[in-house]
Parts: structure tokens; C-alpha cells; sequence
């Protein structure tokens, strides 16, 4: 009997090493070195009018209700919003009474928001152009210095791990963070399927684990949002594929040893033959010939309370 109680014992153990002993922070930062350049802030400079009109803002978007729901703030907290954009979530947390810190890397970003500001009026929203990987605390955002900290589709970051820590650290109460459930608010699921042979691990699925391994607890829901594409913005179906389906096919790559000497950008999809990459992109190009203007994106809202 202690036999096989031993047995069974040593076959548990078998099966939950491999998941407690993956490194999840070195997994984020490999796929991290495959599937992008890193972030440049005059990408997001140049997006600041556009990204989110004041009309969206002023009405507050389904998406923002939701987030700012699930965050659950207490009357009149003070919030670290990391990655703010234009406002789109600190301007109504600032309507409902709280003392908002917006970071953003984009220069343009926090001039169109405090441009919010001013319009409405509003005064507890304090702007710090800082990144991620900043001295937070040089500029005055020290440990815990506020109620809440949240990263509202800002971590596309290049270390996951480092930066649920800073988020802990300078948040007194609770943390939250969205992160993208599929191939990501750029890509399309259907042009990623057509990857073939990828094993694709969803960004929250790491935070999920990561949080885990961290000893916190966190609670798990969903967003869904619309992402518009003007159609006099649109690409061609070809220009389409290729720039969305570029940081698949270095990823690709990386795990099926595919050619990718050339990038998608420049590729002949004609000369399928020659370059399987020109093959995926081909078979891309299908799809994004049929896509609507109106895009479903999905969410997970992870938070978690200190």
C-alpha cells in the first residue's frame, strides 16, 4: 500500500515539475528578442492626435468603464496609470474624484492630454513623461507613493517580470494590468492561424504564471474592444499581410527553422516557391483582402491586491 501510494505520489511530481519550473520571465524575454523591435516613442509621437479623438475620451469609451469597473478604486485613491496615452483612462478616473500620475514615453501623448485637461477643466492629473525602464523615483514616485498602479495596454514590455515588480512596489493597495489574449491589437487571429506550426502562448497566459510564481493571487476577467480602421487608411490586402504578419514570421522562424532572410516588408508574395515566407504572407493575403473596418480585440484584465 505505501508502495503504491509512493508511486502515485512520484507520477504527481513528474507531471507538476515541468509547470512550477519553467522560467516564465526568460520565456517573455526570448519570444520578446523574436517578435519586435523595441517600442519607439516617436511611433506613439506620431499617433497622438489621431490615437483616440476628445470626443472618445469626453464620452469615456466601453472600453475605459470596463477597465476602471474592474479595478475597483476606493473614493478619492491616488493612481499610477503607466503608459497613459492621450487620457483615455485617467481622464475619468480624475471625473470620479482621484489624483492621477500619468507616465507615458511619448512627448506628443501628454501634450494632447494635458490639451484634455484644459479643455475639461480637470486638475488631478499630474503628466510625467517617463518610461518604463526610467528612475521613477528621481522624478518623485517613490515606494509605495500611491493607491493603485495599473498598466492599461502598455506592456509590451521587454522584461514582463521587472515590470509587474515596479508596479508593486510603488502601489500601496492593489495593481492591475491588460494584455492581449490572441496575436495581439495588431494582428489579426485569422492571419495568425495561417502561421503554421506556431504554438502560441497568449501575453496574459505568461503574466498569469508569472504572478503565480511571484506568490500573488490574481483575479482574471475580459475586455472586449473595438479597434476601427478608416478605410481611406487601409492597405492594399498585400501591404496588408505583409506589415501585419511580420512579427509572425520571424517567430515562425525562430521555431520552425523557416527562411526569413528576407523581411515580409519587401517580399514578392508572387515568388512563393523560393521563400516560405512569401508562402505565409501569400496565404495572409486572402484574409486581409476580406477584413472589416471594424476589428474585435480582446482583453484580460489581470489585478491583484498587496
Amino acid at each position: 500500500m505505501a508502495d503504491n501510494n509512493k508511486g502515485v505520489l512520484e507520477t504527481d511530481t513528474q507531471i507538476l515539475n515541468p509547470l512550477t519550473d519553467i522560467n516564465w520571465r526568460d520565456m517573455w524575454i526570448q519570444r520578446d528578442n523574436l517578435r519586435k523591435d523595441p517600442d519607439d516613442s516617436s511611433y506613439w509621437d506620431s499617433r497622438a492626435k489621431e490615437f483616440g479623438s476628445y470626443h472618445r475620451c469626453k464620452e469615456t469609451s466601453s472600453y475605459a468603464k470596463s477597465f476602471i469597473a474592474y479595478l475597483a478604486p476606493q473614493a478619492n485613491e491616488t493612481i499610477l496609470d503607466i503608459g497613459c496615452g492621450n487620457g483615455g483612462v485617467a481622464i475619468p478616473l480624475a471625473r470620479q474624484g482621484h489624483k492621477v500620475t500619468a507616465l507615458d514615453f511619448s512627448a506628443k501623448m501628454l501634450e494632447v492630454l494635458n490639451e484634455h485637461c484644459c479643455e475639461e477643466g480637470i486638475t488631478q492629473i499630474t503628466a510625467k513623461q517617463l518610461s518604463w525602464t526610467d528612475d521613477w523615483q528621481a522624478s518623485g514616485i517613490a515606494a509605495k507613493s500611491v493607491d493603485i498602479a495599473f498598466a492599461s495596454r502598455s506592456t509590451m514590455v521587454h522584461d514582463l517580470w521587472d515590470a509587474i515588480e515596479r508596479l508593486c512596489n510603488v502601489a500601496k493597495r492593489r495593481v492591475a494590468m491588460t494584455l492581449a489574449t490572441r496575436f495581439g491589437p495588431r494582428c489579426t487571429y485569422e492571419l495568425g492561424q495561417t502561421v503554421d506550426g506556431i504554438a502560441y502562448v497568449p501575453d496574459h497566459i505568461y503574466a498569469i504564471n508569472m504572478l503565480f510564481q511571484m506568490g500573488y493571487t490574481p483575479e482574471l476577467r475580459y475586455i472586449d474592444s473595438y479597434k476601427r480602421i478608416p478605410s481611406a487608411d487601409r492597405a492594399t490586402p498585400e501591404e496588408q499581410s505583409c506589415s501585419e504578419v511580420a512579427g509572425m514570421t520571424k517567430l515562425a522562424g525562430a521555431l520552425n527553422a523557416t527562411d526569413i532572410s528576407e523581411t515580409p516588408e519587401s517580399l514578392d508574395i508572387s515568388n512563393v516557391e523560393k521563400c516560405p515566407t512569401a508562402s505565409i504572407v501569400k496565404k495572409c493575403h486572402v484574409i486581409s483582402d476580406t477584413l472589416e473596418s471594424k476589428r474585435l480585440v480582446r482583453w484580460a484584465h489581470i489585478a491583484w491586491d498587496l
